[in-house]
């Protein structure tokens, strides 16, 4: 989680590439180790999601957060306050894209 506390300070001082970057080798790492379907793989994800976001990198921002929903589904069920969240993230991605019919799907 080394990596992923550099890729939050990179964030932080508005080095986005290199933050991505981070985050990217965090999430490959954490992978390998513990699968997909634990929080620290969950959080790194999201986390990307909001990174691209701030990039205005909609389109991947939206990948990832839909990804970040399918684990969450599995781990935690389709009602849970986490799933909650990332609907939300979503509704914002595509509110930003100006697609206001698929906001009212999430």
């Amino acid at each position: 989680m080394v990596l992923y506390t550099i890729g939050e300070i990179y964030d932080y001082l508005g080095n986005y590439p290199e933050a991505l970057h981070k985050y990217r080798k965090c999430l490959e790492i954490e992978e390998r180790v513990q699968g997909k379907e634990n929080q620290d793989y969950i959080e790194i994800m999201s986390d990307m999601g909001l990174l691209l976001y701030k990039m205005e990198s909609y389109q991947l921002s939206l990948k990832k957060f839909k990804d970040c929903l399918e684990i969450q589904n599995t781990v935690y069920g389709y009602n849970s306050s986490e799933s909650a969240l990332t609907i939300n993230y979503i509704g914002k991605v595509l509110d930003k894209m100006g697609n206001y019919p698929s906001c009212l799907l999430y």
